[in-house]
């Protein structure tokens, strides 16, 4: 009786030994894939949480550059306004230094007009006191007189001293007048009072 040979026994064996250890192969390749797979889905996720920190991050920016550039309009606004307000206040100055140069002009020109009526009123002050010196000189001549008629037991040498102190006193009198009023044409002189009259 013949015996099989052993070595042709054993194809199956050996397939099955193949089979095995495609699939242990597989396995781990099976093995391999879900570890990159867990990898490449981790890698999203990282990805995923990047852009919503990137986007986060973008509109956090975007509301800093929304409100620098209202802060950058609201300086701006104010700035303006400053300037308006200083050309208002230099617009006004330059009324008031205005105002200030024709008082100054008008006050300059008061002072010169009170000059010259000092100067006028000097003069008449000057003819007023000498009325008033010539009409103190006709005075004490008539009262010399009187006192010449009183030691004079005459009536006539009385009347004469009365009549000088009348004379002296309207003298008097016209030298105050024309020394108190504008210059008026000579009058003629009066007639001396008469004894007795």
């Amino acid at each position: 009786m013949i015996m099989p040979n052993e070595s042709d026994s054993n194809p199956i064996h050996n397939s099955l030994e193949q089979l095995l250890s495609h699939t242990s192969k597989l396995s781990g390749l099976h093995s391999q894939m879900d570890h990159v797979s867990d990898q490449i889905e981790r890698l999203h996720e990282n990805q995923q949480e990047q852009r919503n920190e990137l986007n986060q991050q973008g509109n956090q920016q975007s509301q800093q550059i929304a409100s620098l550039q209202q802060q950058v309009q609201e300086q701006a606004q104010t700035h303006a306004n400053h300037l308006a307000d200083i050309h208002q206040s230099l617009n006004n100055l330059a009324s008031q230094i205005q105002a200030a140069n024709a008082n100054a002009n008008s006050a300059e020109q008061t002072a010169q007009n009170t000059d010259q009526q000092a100067e006028v009123s000097v003069g008449g002050n000057n003819q007023v006191s000498a009325a008033m010196q010539q009409a103190l000189q006709s005075t004490q001549a008539g009262a010399e007189a009187v006192a010449q008629a009183s030691q004079n037991t005459a009536q006539q040498t009385q009347m004469e001293g009365y009549t000088a102190v009348t004379q002296a006193m309207q003298a008097a009198e016209q030298s105050l007048q024309q020394a108190t009023q504008p210059p008026a044409p000579a009058a003629q002189p009066s007639a001396p009072v008469q004894p007795g009259q």
